[in-house]
């Protein structure tokens, strides 16, 4: 009798944690801040920068050199406005422009893959790096194609001066 209620017991555990194990995932509250969440935000924050400036300059592409301290200081804080180092953001500074009809080419990129966008229930996403469009748009794209992007007139935004009087150049790979 008393081996019965022993085994009852601990079964009656087994199947108490069992339960709670399988319906934990279904329960808890995951956070998708951090990883590609945050870097499309800073994406999305360039492009922004870039798209106001167009705006207000029909016609005319977009150059570092050539834009006021305000948008200097403002591109000078989109690396860290989510994500801790040691990510890069890089970026397009020069003969650039956002226009929502024209071609897209990506102007900004995360040097740093992640895996939590899309958010899964089972599972993590696919790697992939948080990118900004020539269009104003921001999206993912695979390490494959970001190992084949040509980063030659890409600058790492921690570069810009925190004063955002001046840029310095340095090849970003």
């Amino acid at each position: 009798m008393r081996i019965r209620k022993r085994w009852w017991v601990v079964s009656s555990i087994a199947v108490v944690l069992a339960a709670t194990g399988f319906a934990f995932p279904f329960i808890k509250q995951s956070s998708n801040c951090g990883g590609n969440s945050a870097a499309l935000s800073s994406c999305s924050s360039y492009a922004a920068i870039l798209g106001l400036w167009s705006v207000d300059h029909p016609g005319q592409l977009f150059s570092y050199e050539m834009a006021s301290t305000d948008v200097r200081r403002e591109l000078a804080k989109v690396p860290s406005h989510w994500i801790p180092p040691p990510h890069r953001f890089l970026a397009k500074l020069r003969q650039v422009r956002i226009d929502p009809k024209g071609s897209k080419a990506i102007l900004m990129v995360c040097d740093d893959a992640y895996d939590n966008v899309p958010q899964r229930m089972f599972g993590r996403g696919p790697m992939s790096h948080a990118v900004a469009y020539s269009t104003g748009d921001v999206g993912l794209i695979s390490p494959d194609e970001f190992a084949r992007l040509d980063l030659r007139d890409f600058t790492d935004l921690r570069t810009l001066d925190a004063t955002a009087e001046r840029i310095t150049t340095s090849s970003p790979r």
